[in-house]
């Protein structure tokens, strides 16, 4: 669990996102999808993020979301998640101390989350510091949600660590099944 001080703590040195701490406390093979080997590499690179978009879009609904909050009410909703969040967090072997490594900032409201978080964003470039920003949702692609020193996150990038995730919960898949139930928040990947 974070401490009261890695939490508020402000002078931060960087702002890493999930991702990007995944790929470096998680590296690892990766299994992608094989194409044919006459293919260009971007076009088999944006083949392979297509792929990779599709999956995740099939995942989850937010329909299917939405219908667990109205049927369970806020409150158990977000204890489910918090539970939700550990259980894949086992599955992919991520410690919750490693979390303590990360130095972040995180946003919380209901109204300019968005906006507040690239202006931090934004402070800490200013100051030479390495960022990366996570946001939900996206306006036209999924790249949109992580950038990493101002930039959205390349599709190479995003691919690799799409699966990456992925095949590690997939492999897992039957290991962990009945210790959320099944379908937790709709996902595949139970």
């Amino acid at each position: 669990m974070l401490s009261h001080r890695s939490r508020v703590r402000v002078s931060v040195t960087c702002r890493w996102t999930v991702l990007d701490f995944l790929r470096r406390h998680l590296a690892g093979p990766v299994v992608t999808r094989s194409m044919s080997a006459s293919v260009e590499p971007s076009t088999r690179e944006h083949g392979e993020y297509e792929r990779a978009v599709q999956v995740l879009n099939g995942l989850q609904t937010n329909a299917a979301v939405l219908e667990q909050i109205r049927r369970l009410g806020d409150r158990q909703y977000g204890a489910m998640e918090v539970a939700r969040v550990q259980h894949y967090m086992d599955r992919i072997r991520l410690e919750p101390q490693k979390l303590d490594q990360l130095q972040a900032i995180h946003i919380t409201g209901t109204k300019g989350k968005g906006s507040v978080g690239v202006m931090c964003e934004s402070i800490l470039r200013a100051h030479g510091l390495r960022t990366g920003f996570y946001i939900s949702p996206h306006l036209l692609e999924v790249r949109e949600r992580i950038r990493l020193d101002g930039h959205p996150i390349s599709k190479s990038l995003f691919v690799k660590y799409f699966w990456d995730v992925y095949n590690k919960l997939d492999k897992t898949r039957d290991m962990f099944s009945s210790s959320l139930g099944p379908r937790v928040c709709g996902c595949v990947l139970d």
